[in-house]
């Protein structure tokens, strides 16, 4: 007789439970497995985080570093079955890529990877499990090149005034304090960004306005802040702002950024006194500015001033690195002028007025920023800027007002009138060139408008010239005489009135005041970023 159906089926479901029984034991052992896995992967992720960030903040030591950092975080580099590569290589913003190519100069990234192999608990055999990190870090600085108002001093406000208003195109009659105070104030990019409602730097700095509107910005932002050095900056805007003419000016045009993306630019500050000065000398163009400063000169009765920029001066923002072909991204222009100076002696020569007509092609200056280190407190902290000076020209001789703002031809200069003599008149000229090599300034914090380093800059020694090179003629109702004789005479009393003020006194602290350094260039490292490293990939 054959059995009924559920008797059948009872020795089935034994053998479907003991198959599903060692179904769910695998399912369990490579469940185990898989975890283990996951958690090797995630402890290598922890330690290449780690190391890749540590190292990012010194790339000369990243490797060092790196290990070090894995070490004290479980994951031994130097372990039969670990892995452990790190790579110092530079990181684009822009395409969000990392690239193991070019000089150390050029680097801003570290690379880390780390790698284990991990058996399985219940089957045989091992895997190998990695995980990787890239790490960014890019300090930024800001600096400018040989602005007109880079030293702050009681003697110099006069000039400065005068200089500022001739470059705005209205009067200016601010006090050292007032100086001070724009020193001391600086704001940022998405500061200046927000003030005007552009959406991007990239925007922000292709925007073109009145240097009136970009004072106005500047007072907006300021009061934003609302702390006390930048309400009391925004309050000296407030006072140039009504001296400002209608020149226009573009952000771009001043501030050049050394870094590939302008959104990683956005923090970076800038000096409001250099922004000020700098901008209304952008925005002035090639114009004439002519003034007579209140300044007291030993030796020297009246001073009149002219000036016209051949080509703007710029700030620049950015890191220290190099690109692809080895050129420095972080480069401020000290911009090239033509610089005229009339000086009439006080008292007489034997009844007669000494005059002294100086004009100076002062060549613009590059400067390279070539290292940032980052220290603890921040203003321990280097930045090391590399000038490197062009050619300066100055003449004894006359120049007119048509031949200083006719920048697409040389200048010609013309012997001048040097002394009056009833009616005699002897006229001179000289002409003085200078080279200056590169130079390297370090600077220390704080990082403000007053930190300014010079190079060191040759004198042009004009006094020792009216000794030796210079030319003299003696004029007599408009015709030359032939008194070649009587000349080293009048040289030599020249040269003993004049030469102890144009080197000693004159030429050094006025070209000082300036900003403008013979053969070299005033640097001012005003802003410091050391941003953390951050991971980017």
């Amino acid at each position: 007789m054959r059995p009924s159906l559920p008797a059948r089926q009872r020795g089935t479901v034994a053998v479907s439970a003991a198959v599903m029984l060692g179904v769910a034991i695998v399912l369990a052992a490579l469940a185990v497995d898989l975890g283990h896995l996951f958690w090797v992967r995630r402890d290598l992720q922890r330690v290449a985080d780690l190391a890749s960030l540590s190292a990012a903040a010194h790339l000369a030591d990243a490797d060092a570093i790196a290990r070090r950092i894995a070490v004290a975080n479980g994951f031994d580099p130097a372990a039969a079955d670990h892995g452990f590569t790190v790579t110092t290589g530079r990181y684009d913003d822009a395409a969000r890529s990392f690239s193991a190519v070019g000089a150390a100069a050029s680097h801003n990234a570290v690379e880390v990877v780390a790698t284990a192999s991990v058996p399985y608990f219940f089957f045989a055999g091992a895997r190998s499990v990695g995980a990787s990190a890239v790490a960014s870090r890019e300090p930024l600085a800001g600096f400018a090149l040989g602005s007109f108002v880079a030293r702050l001093d009681p003697a110099a406000t006069p000039l400065l005034n005068s200089l500022l208003g001739g470059l705005l195109g209205g009067p200016v009659g601010l006090d050292l304090l007032s100086y001070q105070a724009l020193a001391a104030a600086s704001l940022s990019l998405g500061d200046l960004q927000t003030a005007l409602g552009v959406g991007t730097v990239e925007a922000l700095l292709d925007s073109s306005l009145s240097l009136a509107g970009w004072l106005d910005a500047g007072i907006a932002a300021l009061n934003r802040r609302g702390d006390l050095v930048s309400v009391q900056a925004a309050s000296v805007l407030t006072v140039l702002r009504a001296s400002a003419g209608p020149a226009s000016l573009r952000l771009g045009d001043l501030i050049r950024l050394g870094v590939g993306d302008a959104r990683t630019a956005a923090t970076a500050r800038v000096n409001v006194l250099q922004l000020v000065s700098l901008g209304a000398q952008v925005a002035s163009g090639s114009g004439l500015v002519k003034t007579t400063p209140t300044l007291s000169i030993p030796g020297v009765a009246t001073v009149n001033l002219a000036l016209t920029l051949v080509d703007p001066p710029a700030i620049a923002i950015g890191p220290a690195r190099q690109d692809g072909a080895g050129n420095w991204l972080t480069r401020a222009h000290s911009g090239q002028l033509r610089l005229r100076l009339e000086l009439q002696l006080l008292g007489s020569v034997g009844g007669g007025v000494v005059n002294l007509p100086l004009y100076i092609e002062a060549g613009a200056a590059d400067a390279d920023l070539t290292a940032i280190e980052c220290r603890q407190p921040p203003d321990d902290s280097r930045v090391t800027i590399q000038v490197q000076p062009q050619a300066v020209t100055a003449y004894i001789g006359h120049v007119g007002d048509a031949a200083l703002q006719n920048h697409a031809a040389p200048v010609s200069v013309a012997p001048a009138a040097l002394l009056n003599l009833l009616l005699v008149r002897i006229d001179g000229y000289a002409r003085v060139p200078l080279e200056n090599p590169a130079q390297t300034l370090e600077f220390a914090g704080p990082y403000d408008g007053a930190n300014t380093l010079a190079t060191a800059g040759s004198g042009l020694g004009l006094g020792g010239l009216l000794n030796a090179d210079l030319e003299l003629t003696p004029v007599l109702l408009g015709l030359p005489l032939p008194l070649g004789g009587i000349l080293g005479g009048i040289t030599s009393l020249l040269g003993a009135l004049l030469g102890p003020v144009i080197d000693g006194l004159l030429l050094d602290p006025l070209l000082s005041l300036l900003g403008v350094r013979l053969g070299g260039g005033d640097a001012t490292a005003f802003s410091l970023d050391c941003a953390a490293p951050r991971l980017v990939q």
